[in-house]
């Protein structure tokens, strides 16, 4: 008799979840007016970032998904969901819309790939999502819960962090580095110029640190490191930390100016 009041609610839950599955791909030009910053998230996925021929529109292409109990159902729910976009002062927000509380427990997606101007600042935020950016050359803020981030910065200030994902970027600027890279499960693999100029601070917890061989006034402890990158004297500083990971520092551009092809 037991052993039946155990399995009901577990019967109960498996027949509860939503197994039919819809999708669309919308793809729309957004006007940047004023913006200077683009604001893309997403809950759950990708946000993959290009740069554009086109100097005064993002061009995005949106890819959606969401579940339902029937196929009729998930049918339903999906022509409810949309792109969503709103300029608000200097910034352009784009982001996944659709009626929050009728979709709990369906799993709605929204995986956004955009070409955008080269010179547009970027804050982009996935809480289960990887998330790459090649070709922009304003500053960047990228955050993650479950994902990898990828990609090139152009500009000096760099600042990306995810919770559970690796990181692999190529940071190409010629002015003094600044920024503040971090992941809490996951190895961090950092490509800078040969003739890079920071402060770099690196700590891991579990893992092991890798700089390049041209570093200055080092303090090298098991699990941290703190040097001078350059020659000269600088204020920037480079701030690398994961908690379980690998730490790698590179000096040397890629082939391409693409963190992919980073191993």
């Amino acid at each position: 008799m037991q052993k039946t009041l155990l399995l009901v609610p577990l019967f109960a839950v498996a027949c509860s979840y939503p197994r039919f599955v819809a999708s669309k791909t919308i793809v729309v030009n957004v006007p940047l007016a004023q913006a200077l910053t683009l604001d893309c998230k997403t809950h759950n996925g990708d946000i993959k970032i290009a740069r554009g021929e086109a100097d005064d529109m993002v061009h995005v292409v949106a890819k959606i998904k969401v579940r339902g109990h029937t196929q009729e159902e998930a049918d339903r729910n999906l022509e409810r969901m949309s792109v969503g976009q709103g300029l608000e002062g200097k910034t352009l927000r784009i982001y996944g819309d659709y009626p929050r509380p009728d979709m709990n427990n369906r799993s709605p997606s929204f995986s956004f790939t955009m070409q955008v101007p080269e010179h547009l600042a970027l804050k982009l935020e996935s809480h289960n999502g990887d998330i790459e950016s090649n070709g922009t050359t304003g500053t960047m803020r990228i955050e993650t819960h479950n994902g990898d981030v990828r990609g090139t910065s152009r500009h000096k200030k760099t600042w990306v962090k995810t919770h559970n994902g690796e990181v692999r970027m190529a940071v190409q600027s010629e002015d003094d580095l600044d920024g503040r890279i971090t992941s809490h499960n996951g190895d961090i693999v950092i490509q800078v110029p040969e003739e890079a100029r920071c402060w770099l601070e690196a700590a891991t917890h579990n893992g092991k640190i890798k700089t390049p061989s041209a570093i200055h006034d080092a303090t090298i402890k098991r699990r941290s490191v703190l040097c001078r990158l350059g020659e000269e004297q600088t204020e920037g500083r480079l701030y690398i930390q994961t908690h379980n990971g690998n730490i790698v520092v590179r000096d040397g551009t890629p082939s391409g100016g693409n963190a992919k092809k980073l191993k």
